[in-house]
């Protein structure tokens, strides 16, 4: 008898604990870390949300750091469906997949993008960004803090 009280003791010792290992598991907070990680931030509505790669918003900025690894992209709002989540490839397929750490700001609403030293360089060609990216690589040493530039046919013509 005691041989059977101890085992069902212990049975039920292994079935509680294995419930809550599993309940455990089941119930946890959600990672963000399962989507790939955000290609660009999005400024919409007053709030800064994160964008992967496929153009689905995901998520709202939760630190700061974000800021330093990833950058931000001004788009029309005409290319935002906002019932899916989701940028337009329409827009998103000019989007180079690597863009340079030191792009700060995409904003395709007036056609440039800002550098790390507030530089604002204009563009002509949306098409042609993923070219202007790897110029501006080279560039950037030219450039001076504040200043604006546009840029043509591999050129960077200071503006003021």
């Amino acid at each position: 008898m005691k041989k059977t009280y101890f085992l069902t003791v212990l049975f039920v010792l292994f079935i509680i604990l294995n419930s809550t290992f599993f309940l455990e598991k089941k119930f946890e907070e959600p990672s963000f870390e399962k989507y790939s990680s955000a290609t660009f931030i999005l400024p919409y509505k007053n709030k800064l949300w994160m964008v992967n790669n496929e153009g689905k918003i995901f998520d709202l900025i939760q630190s700061i750091s974000e800021f330093q690894k990833t950058p931000i992209l001004k788009i029309p709002k005409d290319f935002i469906d906002e019932k899916s989540g989701t940028i337009s490839l329409a827009i998103l397929k000019y989007i180079p997949q690597k863009v340079p750490t030191i792009v700060y700001e995409i904003n395709l609403e007036d056609n440039s993008f800002i550098l790390l030293n507030n530089a604002k360089i204009f563009f002509e060609d949306i098409e042609k960004l993923a070219i202007y990216f790897e110029n501006i690589k080279i560039l950037y040493k030219y450039t001076e803090s504040n200043a604006i530039y546009y840029i043509k046919d591999d050129m960077l013509i200071k503006v003021r």
